[in-house]
Order: structure tokens, then sequence, then C-alpha cells
């Protein structure tokens, strides 16, 4: 069966029976990306639980004045894709 390319969401297929389960499977996904998270960054290491970063779109704030780092986790059960992207590099 195939995918999306980037979210990894499985394709209906024509002859595919019980097309509900893979139409709510996709949604969830997708409703998972709609949430938003606002998170206030301080300067230095700014850990993030997992919890937090399920929201999907995370806003970070705050007013630095030194360098921060913002550290998310991978969670377990998380399928693991290889993206050839460049990172943004976030400064004050």
């Amino acid at each position: 069966m195939a995918n999306s390319p980037n979210l990894d969401i499985s394709y209906l297929q024509a002859a595919q029976a019980q097309k509900e389960v893979t139409t709510n499977t996709a949604l969830q996904i997708l409703d998972t990306f709609a949430g938003i998270s606002s998170i206030t960054v301080v300067n230095g290491t700014n850990s993030l639980t997992e919890e937090v970063c399920q929201a999907g779109l995370l806003v970070l704030t705050g007013a630095l004045t030194a360098s921060a780092t913002v550290v998310v986790p991978v969670p377990a059960a998380a399928p693991v894709k290889t993206h050839d992207l460049r990172r943004p590099s976030l400064r004050s």
C-alpha cells in the first residue's frame, strides 16, 4: 500500500475493504498536527516533554539575552523517516 511522502499516511486503494479505518487513522494523524502549543524559552537549555511535543505546532516565545538550546524528545513508538531538510538556526 502506498503512503504519502511527508506524513507517511496510507492512501486509500480502489478495492480496499474498510476504507473508514484508513481514513480515520489519517484524520487522527492530521489532527495531531493541528494542535498549537506555546512554550516560553529561557536562556540555557530548555527540555520539552513528549506530551508537549504532541501538540503539533510549537510556538517558542521569550526574550533571550544569551544562547538557548531547545531539546525535543523523539517518542519511542514514533516511526523514523529520514529527510534531507535544512534546519534553520534560531538566533536571538
